[in-house]
């Protein structure tokens, strides 16, 4: 109003943050103006930006008098505040995760503003019940960018709980989000072990061990750990942290360097770990890696015919372990061997035998193959090459010369010469005679 020269009010003027006077007011003793505000933040839309505004006016009155500028502060806050992150016990808690533990846990995070953020509270609601509880939460002295956070919530029972987490801006706008933690205090069942079998001896440079695991409560298999050691004398480490982590959960494996862990029986350590931390029992087993290959050799029999059952007998040894020795028979007119039994043999000793019974084989050549396997599955063979004879030698008789035949009875006087022809398909070691049954 102009209540002091009384020529009456002309026009009202008024800026924004120091800039140009604006006359676009409607009225005088009673008026207004509309202010564009900033709805997309850059781009083509130019209004008020986010944050606080200075608006000055001042009024003209006729005889062209200035009134003093009148001031007012506004602020313009479009957006809500938003999580800058959300964390549980200092790692990132992601809202499509459900996050379990055994006891109690921190939960915290960053919250953002771009006029300030007021306030952060936090509420605990049991799944499947109505009511829910407030947890106290420490908010910093920033202004924009404040960290809040919650420390020692209690699970006091198995379970899921949400968590409602609600930041709220100085203008009253808010944002909220969920978050999931459950109880589970139970520990996975001992994991079990498929690769290496008990007391199984492997070879190479590499093996691929596996097994499976299970949980017993809500959380479901976090991580599976194993160590190898010595099979004597070895007590795996108390800490996790020096332990291995396998591949997969449930399901779970890894490759070994046998190289690296050298020759001898060894121990395989297994423990599964959920998701809350419980730790399962641990499982163990026994198993040997065995490098080199066994040896075998054949001691008799020492010729190579034979007329009865044949006797072989040889010695075979391992680093380690022999499994077994596998016989196999190669007959006449045969392109391959046939498995035909498994020699006896003593560990103590190292000396094996196999008796090979002859009857119902028809003469000829035979192969023998002599198969030494140790634990690994490793192998060496050695052979012997037998003819059975069967057949008896044939011969012939001729007359002795000089000689007198007399109503079909022999007669000599002096020195006889005996002779005839001998024959066998194999050969003839000796000949022998004798004189009226000496």
């Amino acid at each position: 109003n102009d209540n002091t020269g009384g020529s009456g009010i002309h026009k009202i003027q008024y800026r924004v943050d120091s800039g140009t006077w604006e006359q676009d007011v409607a009225g005088t003793t009673n008026w207004f103006a509309t202010l564009d505000l900033d709805t997309d933040g850059a781009g083509s839309d130019t209004g008020l930006s986010e944050g606080s505004h200075t608006i000055e006016v001042q009024a003209f009155d006729k005889a062209g008098n200035l009134s003093s500028i009148n001031d007012i502060t506004i602020m313009v806050d479009q957006n809500a505040p938003t999580f800058t992150n959300t964390t549980i016990d200092g790692s990132v808690f992601s809202d499509d995760t459900t996050e379990y533990r055994t006891s109690s846990f921190s939960l915290g995070g960053t919250v953002t503003d771009t006029n300030g953020v007021a306030s952060v509270t936090l509420s605990q609601t049991k799944e499947g019940s109505g009511s829910s509880v407030s947890i106290p939460v420490s908010l910093d002295a920033g202004t924009t960018v404040r960290t809040w956070s919650a420390a020692d919530i209690t699970l006091d029972e198995e379970g899921t709980f949400i968590y409602t987490i609600t930041v709220t801006d100085v203008a009253n706008r808010s944002t909220s989000i969920i978050r999931k933690v459950s109880r589970d205090t139970q520990k996975p069942v001992a994991p079990t072990i498929i690769n290496p079998g008990n007391s199984t001896w492997i070879f190479g440079t590499t093996y691929e061990i596996k097994g499976t695991a299970s949980d017993v409560g809500s959380a479901g298999i976090g991580t599976v750990y194993y160590v190898i050691g010595p099979a004597s004398g070895f007590t795996p480490p108390t800490d996790l942290g020096s332990w291995i982590p396998a591949n997969g959960k449930e399901t779970w494996s890894d490759t070994i360097n046998l190289t690296g862990l050298g020759v001898g029986e060894k121990k395989l350590f297994v423990k599964a770990v959920d998701k809350a931390g419980n730790i399962s029992d641990q499982t163990v087993r026994t198993f040997g890696i065995d490098q080199n290959t066994p040896t075998i050799t054949l001691n008799s029999p020492s010729g190579n015919l034979a007329n009865a059952a044949i006797l072989f007998t040889g010695t075979a040894g391992d680093d380690y372990l022999v499994d077994h020795i596998t016989v196999a028979e190669k007959k006449p007119g045969d392109t391959g061997f046939t498995d035909i039994g498994t020699a006896t043999y003593n560990s103590g000793t190292g000396i094996w035998t196999y008796s090979r019974a002859i009857t119902g084989l028809s003469d000829g050549t035979y192969e023998y193959r002599f198969t030494v396997t140790d634990k690994a599955n490793k192998s060496a063979s050695v052979t012997k090459t037998i003819t059975i004879d069967t057949t008896s030698p044939v011969m012939s008789f001729n007359q002795p010369v000089p000689y007198i035949n007399l109503s079909g009875t022999v007669y000599g006087n002096g020195s006889m010469t005996f002779s005839g022809t001998a024959s066998d398909a194999n050969g003839l070691a000796s000949l022998a005679y004798r004189v009226g049954g000496g």
